[in-house]
């Protein structure tokens, strides 16, 4: 099992690793970032999303507005996690 703090063990031995890791960290240590801004546009045939500062790579099309939001967030969870693990490590 994964040990989370002294003396306590993780209840489920399947947790993934990046939760393991913040879970470890002492307490007072503070990690803040600031995530990419992302751009959407409407067009004829859906929505399209791009990083703001990318002028190219647009993705769609997406048929919603929260389809939109949902990939967006998704986005934004992966590069949380990847800076996450960089700041653990690094």
């Amino acid at each position: 099992m994964n040990k989370l703090e002294t003396g306590c063990e993780a209840e489920t031995p399947t947790q993934p690793a990046d939760l393991v890791t913040m879970m470890e960290r002492p307490r007072y240590r503070r990690t803040a970032f600031a995530l990419a801004s992302w751009t959407a546009e409407r067009r004829v045939k859906g929505w399209y999303i791009r990083k703001t500062d990318h002028h190219d790579g647009w993705r769609g099309p997406y048929g919603t507005i929260a389809s939109v939001s949902l990939m967006i967030a998704r986005e934004l969870a992966k590069e949380l996690a990847r800076r996450d693990n960089l700041a653990a490590h690094g």
